[in-house]
């Protein structure tokens, strides 16, 4: 409607469908090809929570979380529980998810794959 009716970008009318979505009015050609169809072209993409995410921050996150794991009563045997269950974990489709170290939680040595398994997981 904002191109065929003549609306402009910034108008009240697009920005009253809009909204706070933050989305931007573009035609591409998903939506010229198949918006005529009822096809909604933001249902086909799937969000990879790795890529919305810095890995900075997901592992920032991660050693959080973990410290609030270890300040709870009997933290450490909480902590070895999930080190365990990270173990038991098997690889997965060829290295998609590989075999976790016997002391995930530890985080030495690990690349971004591992942190990317880890949120997999």
């Amino acid at each position: 409607f904002i191109y065929t009716w003549g609306n402009t970008v910034d108008g009240l009318k697009v920005q009253a469908t809009l909204g706070d979505s933050s989305w931007v009015p573009t035609v591409n050609v998903f939506v010229a090809n198949l918006g005529p169809l009822g096809f909604n072209t933001f249902r086909m993409l799937v969000v990879d929570l790795m890529h919305k995410c810095e890995l900075g921050t997901w592992k920032a996150l991660f050693m959080h979380l973990l410290h609030l794991l270890y300040t709870l009563l009997g933290g450490d045997n909480l902590v070895a529980i999930l080190n365990q269950r990270f173990r038991q974990v098997p690889s997965y489709n060829n290295g998609i998810i590989c075999r976790f170290s016997s002391n995930t939680l530890e985080m030495k040595r690990l690349a971004a794959q591992d942190f990317e398994d880890i949120l997999q997981v």
